[in-house]
């Protein structure tokens, strides 16, 4: 037994620089299984844990007006309730440099202890004086706002106050700081959110002592926002909006980009544990077809087939073994640096402190996934080991010769490199296979790098191209529209001005509630440029109404439904008439007059579309209109969206990388042992005369056919990949049409190509340091 172990030891030598490949790619598959699920469940860990320090709520209720604070300690006593705070909610604006934001300010809680949704200061300090504020640090961040700093702040109807910044903080309750769930997109560059204390936000805004509009609140454990909604219901009255924690944008955001990253991750890793058994399978058979002569002289000396077997089982079971612990150690220092991504990926702003503690669930199932794969992969090996008889192995060798005439034949109007390059790749066909598949599933990843990319870009460049227009003003309440039309005339540069009713209302369904911003706008002119995906072009038919891809999809609705939406004890109700592209967001688009008679009866209108001409004069003039809360240019909208989706590029890139290395690791395995097999051949023909130059070609023709077959299996497979990726990540906020372009397929051609070339140089030039003339009569691996 020592003997056979020490011949183990010897063929590891020998032949290091195969199974240093195989054992890199099973290092890489258990590397990335771990590293990508282990730092989705750190991210989730780490949430978790700022959830629970941060006393994060279980439930938000907004009351749907001023309401006396007292109502909060009714909701208190409902059994199951643990800890409630009332909170006052008020839009105001922000004069920025020449911009005017908008800066939702929240009441900060009263309570002593661990109130509901504390607030981390990371730079600054406690609010201390009547006129000082906090800010959310990624808001102020990308504003260039330092505590210390003094804003100028307008409240509804009121004239701008300066208030100054106390300190930058982080909230759980706005982590990628979204106002609702029906468009999650962030957009530092216009929406802020503050904080100030009770008393002194009441002050400022003029409202009445004792008001509040919001309620958020802990439950006890084991209860759900569902067991208690119909309580809390009949307390808060049937106008306000009873949300659960994962209904409200930010944790839905995280949540639904969490589970997706998880599906992603595994299904990555896969791909690498998949070709690591290929690769170990592929050199254990050569393994055994190499040492024909030596297993016959083993069963000779009595070896039993039992004993035959497990020696050469040994190979896959050190490879898998060695390769799963040490991948396991990368694997865990990767998950550090790929968690933090992913949460910078899906928050893009400030987040809690990371924690990275080792997962040894996911480290057991995956050194146990890729021992157990190396392993069996080598167990067909080690059985036709065991199964050689030793007269005939003991026989020696025969060439290998091809049975596949008729094919051959069809190959004789080509070059002798071509036909040699054919005759070798069919004579070994199960180690052509193995190339052919470990190319495919290289490319597949390569290919859905580059879809990635182009999906992203895509996406985004059609969302951001809809809006024709340059800007939008929004004011606080809605207004009679000969009222806003006669503001609007005043505003100079513009060469049109539209009148838009926006309105956020519910749909509700059996088992979920989803929030739709409604747009009604007046057909005159084309302030939508949509791509139609389904049913009828926009407002070709006055009475219907259009809605995003992602409305569709969450609610699994098509041209000819019929959808009722609500809001408060109005409703509104369409047919739909067709389906819009779109990235983010749950929305319709209506005539104005329409959604205006659903939700008043009367002909009212709240924002401005307008096309101008010299964009801050318009501004400028905007700002001095009597209730306008925000005013929205739609190129600083274009540059947030183009920077909140600009990181997860990165991962594609990542991606590239890695099914680059997976291929190169294919075919140099493929290579080196094509080579080694081949030396009495390389040999004979160099002493008959064949230039090194003739023999690079027909190895690198040879790997050129074998990758062009993998390169097609790759090319189908990739694109079928991209869709179920890209649908892991279609939920109810955001959904993505994959696309790629035929440039694409160009680049992964080029790149297999040009790897096919390295892989043949780096395998060749070890053959050349030897001497040929030399080469034993056995053909070792």
């Amino acid at each position: 037994m020592r003997s056979l172990n020490r011949k183990i030891l010897a063929d590891l030598r020998a032949h290091r620089g195969i199974f240093l490949a195989v054992w890199l790619t099973i290092i890489i598959g258990v590397a990335f299984y771990e590293g990508n699920y282990a730092a989705v469940l750190s991210g989730d860990e780490t949430m978790n844990a700022s959830y629970r320090n941060h006393n994060f709520m279980d439930t938000s209720i907004s009351l749907g007006g001023l309401t006396d604070r007292q109502i909060a300690d009714q909701v208190a006593a409902v059994a199951g309730v643990k800890q409630v705070d009332g909170r006052l909610i008020v839009d105001t604006s922000l004069q920025l440099n020449d911009q005017q934001l908008e800066l939702r300010l929240h009441s900060l809680s009263q309570a002593s202890n661990a109130p509901v949704n504390s607030l981390r200061i990371h730079q600054g300090r406690e609010i201390q004086a009547a006129d000082e504020v906090l800010l959310l640090e990624a808001f102020a961040t990308i504003n260039k706002i330092a505590p210390g700093d003094t804003i100028s702040v307008s409240f509804p109807g009121a004239q701008p106050i300066k208030l100054k910044v106390a300190g930058l903080v982080y909230s759980n309750e706005y982590l990628i700081g979204a106002k609702d769930r029906a468009q999650p997109l962030p957009l530092p560059s216009l929406i802020g959110f503050g904080y100030m204390r009770y008393d002194d936000l009441i002050a400022q805004s003029g409202i009445p002592a004792g008001q509040i509009n919001s309620i958020v609140l802990t439950l006890n454990d084991g209860i759900t926002t569902d067991a208690v909604r119909s309580q809390i219901q009949a307390i808060v009255g049937g106008l306000a909006l009873i949300q659960d924690r994962l209904e409200t944008p930010s944790a839905a955001w995280w949540d639904t980009q969490s589970k997706a990253n998880s599906k992603a991750s595994i299904q990555f890793a896969l791909l690498f544990e998949l070709v690591s058994a290929l690769a170990t399978a592929i050199l254990l058979a050569r393994i055994v077809e190499a040492e024909q002569r030596q297993i016959g002289t083993m069963r000779a000396l009595g070896l039993s087939r039992i004993r035959v077997g497990l020696h050469y089982l040994k190979y896959g079971a050190l490879l898998g073994v060695s390769g799963a612990i040490v991948g396991a150690i990368v694997g865990y220092g990767m998950s550090y640096g790929i968690g933090l991504f992913y949460i910078k990926m899906i928050l893009q702003g400030s987040f809690p402190p990371f924690l990275n503690s080792p997962k040894w669930g996911v480290i057991a199932v995956g050194m146990g996934i890729a021992a157990g794969i190396a392993t069996l992969a080598g167990a067909w090996a080690a059985w036709r080991a065991a199964s050689i008889e030793p007269g005939i192995a003991l026989r020696p060798a025969v060439p290998k010769t091809v049975r596949v005439s008729g094919l051959l034949a069809l190959g004789k109007m080509f070059p002798l490199s071509i036909r040699q390059a054919l005759r070798n790749i069919i004579r070994v066909p199960l180690r052509s296979l193995a190339t052919i598949v470990g190319v495919g599933l290289g490319s597949v990843i390569m290919l859905l790098a580059l879809g990635m990319g182009v999906t992203i870009n895509d996406n985004v460049d059609t969302y951001v191209n809809t809006p024709q227009y340059d800007l939008s003003a929004q004011f606080a309440q809605p207004m009679p529209a000969e009222q806003l039309r006669s503001l609007s005339s005043s505003v100079p540069a513009t060469s049109q001005v539209g009148l838009v009713l926006r309105i956020p209302m519910q749909l509700v369904g059996a088992d979920k509630t989803s929030d739709v911003v409604v747009t009604g706008i007046d057909p005159d002119y084309a302030w939508y440029k949509h791509t139609i995906i389904d049913g009828s072009n926009l407002f070709s038919n006055p009475d219907q109404a259009w809605i995003s891809q992602v409305m569709a999809t969450a609610w699994k609705l098509k041209p000819g439904d019929q959808v009722t939406l609500e809001l408060q004890d109005k409703h509104l109700n369409v047919t739909i008439g067709g389906v819009y592209k779109s990235l983010m967001g749950q929305t319709m688009i209506v005539e104005r007059s329409k959604l205006a008679q659903a939700i008043a009866g009367s002909d009212l209108a709240n924002a401005l579309f307008i096309n101008s001409s010299n964009i801050n004069q318009t501004q400028t003039a905007l700002k001095q209109l009597p209730g306008v809360a925000g005013i929205e240019p739609v190129a600083v909208i274009n540059t947030d969206l183009r920077s909140f989706f600009a990181l997860t590029l990165n991962l594609s890139y990542i991606y590239l990388m890695s099914g680059g290395t997976l291929v190169l690791a294919v075919l140099f395995n493929t290579v080196t042992i094509n080579l080694r097999e081949r030396q009495e051949e390389l040999a004979i023909m160099r002493s008959l005369g064949t230039q090194r130059k003739e023999i690079t070609s027909i190895i690198i023709l040879e790997l050129l056919i074998t990758t062009s077959l993998g390169l097609i299996i790759g090319s189908f497979g990739g694109k079928q990949y991209l869709a179920s990726l890209f649908g892991v990540y279609t939920n109810d906020y955001q959904q993505f049409s994959p696309s790629l372009l035929p440039i694409s397929y160009g680049i992964l051609v080029t790149l297999c190509f040009g790897i096919v070339v390295g892989a043949s140089l780096l395998g060749l030039r070890g053959t050349w340091k030897q001497d040929l003339g030399s080469v034993s009569k056995s053909i070792s691996i």
